[in-house]
């Protein structure tokens, strides 16, 4: 190996080691049941396909599931690995996009279990920045940051053995869930991560509503030209090809749905 293959190597072994500590100091906080690993569901596997009926069709969905937890609620906690910057939006779940998670949670439900929340787990080599001199708090404070940037991204049933089985018992912020307990009770520190039973539900029945207005265009042949639109970015803010697509946000044979 040169210089520079060591090195990479040895970024990589690190971040691998403290990806493994975090996953590790996660599961110890809460109240894990089970945890089962790349778990199929399909024809022929334990977990059933989700199966969507079209009129005189049906469409199986198939996938494999990163990490699924039964709580000891038997509440199911789904967990996605990712390696990239992915941030779970509800806005854009309910108006049909990234529905992966919500798949997998449908799937891993099996009609009886109820559910806790949804994840990604961002993989990667924080960089924690600080300023002091007092060497005696500087591992304390890298050890803290490096905690809060494992923390879990997603949504969750605001339900009190729900948040207990998945961050534990914890003072001010929890490092597991962005979540803070105050005088006023546990609140989400981000916006939409705390669900109440019947917005869980709402939000499980919209994306069912999607899921079946997605397979039914499937089976039909129908690949519309529909990218999708945020407030922030046009569908051709990061494409190559938007001089031959033929989309055109004027053109009324173009649809887009505006995500807010």
């Amino acid at each position: 190996f040169s210089g520079e293959e060591r090195y990479k190597v040895s970024r990589i072994e690190d971040t691998c080691y403290q990806v493994c500590w975090a996953l590790i100091e996660q599961v110890r906080s809460g109240a894990v049941k089970e945890s089962r690993y790349e778990v199929p569901f399909g024809r022929k596997y334990e977990l059933a396909p989700i199966e969507v009926e079209c009129g005189d069709e049906a469409v199986c969905i198939e996938g494999k599931i990163d990490r699924l937890d039964i709580l000891e609620n038997d509440r199911v906690k789904i967990i996605d690995y990712k390696t990239g910057k992915e941030n779970f939006n509800i806005y854009e779940t309910r108006g049909g996009y990234r529905l992966q998670l919500m798949l997998y949670l449908k799937a891993a439900q099996e009609k009886h279990r109820k559910p806790a929340g949804v994840f990604y787990f961002l993989i990667g080599d924080p960089r924690v920045y600080f300023t002091g001199t007092e060497t005696e708090k500087i591992s304390e404070k890298i050890s803290k940051e490096m905690r809060k940037s494992f923390r879990l991204n997603g949504i969750m049933v605001n339900d009190r053995r729900v948040i207990r089985d998945i961050a534990g018992e914890f003072e001010g912020y929890s490092d597991i869930v962005p979540l803070r307990s105050g005088k006023d009770g546990i609140k989400g520190t981000s916006q939409d991560f705390l669900l109440e039973e019947e917005e869980f539900s709402a939000l499980q029945e919209a994306v069912d509503g999607q899921i079946k207005k997605l397979c039914r265009q499937l089976a039909d042949g129908r690949v519309s030209i529909a990218p999708k639109k945020t407030e922030r970015e046009s569908p051709c803010t990061y494409c190559p090809y938007k001089s031959i697509c033929r989309f055109d946000l004027a053109f009324p044979g173009c649809n887009y749905e505006i995500i807010k």
